[in-house]
């Protein structure tokens, strides 16, 4: 099969800065805004957000019945442009299960360059995948994603983005 990319693109009511605050610290936020995609991230080398850093996560319900865990390597990670690029390529249980290669890009724009505060703002995620497996179902994955990212909308609307 062909390398193939999909998009979830979801229009936010949180400030840019404050979904790229909750990106930056995923390992603490997102098991807490997202409890039904991840059960915990845990660091498994370096600081778990700096290029190199390695994170070994533990699926929530939402995907545990088809994947429990995966490892996820930090690639490149650009601050001023909000974009943080990650790869499962390992031999945890994600990626051979389901995909021969996985390689994610999620970037943050918000609604004005020049306001990173201004309300609203848009995260997209890529999911750029080779070969996906017989029990790899790509729109259920879109679906999963796009109720994350509302929970973590919720999340950071209510104000517990901002405790760390």
């Amino acid at each position: 099969m062909p390398i193939v990319t999909e998009t979830v693109t979801f229009r936010m009511f949180s400030s840019a800065s404050d979904v790229w605050s909750a990106v930056t610290a995923a390992q603490a936020v997102f098991p807490m805004a997202m409890p039904n995609l991840y059960a915990d991230i845990k660091r498994n080398r370096r600081d778990g957000f700096t290029e190199g850093s390695i994170r070994d996560i533990t699926f929530g319900p939402a995907y545990s019945r088809v994947v429990r865990s995966a490892r996820e390597e930090i690639v490149e990670v650009d601050h001023s442009n909000m974009t943080v690029k990650t790869t499962m390529n390992d031999d945890g249980a994600f990626v051979p299960q389901l995909f021969d290669s996985v390689d994610i890009t999620t970037a943050v724009v918000p609604s004005s360059r020049t306001n990173l505060r201004a309300t609203g703002c848009t995260l997209t995620w890529s999911f750029t995948y080779d070969s996906a497996k017989g029990n790899a179902d790509i729109n259920n994955l879109k679906n999963v994603m796009q109720t994350a990212f509302q929970d973590l909308d919720d999340y950071l609307r209510r104000g517990r983005g901002n405790r760390r």
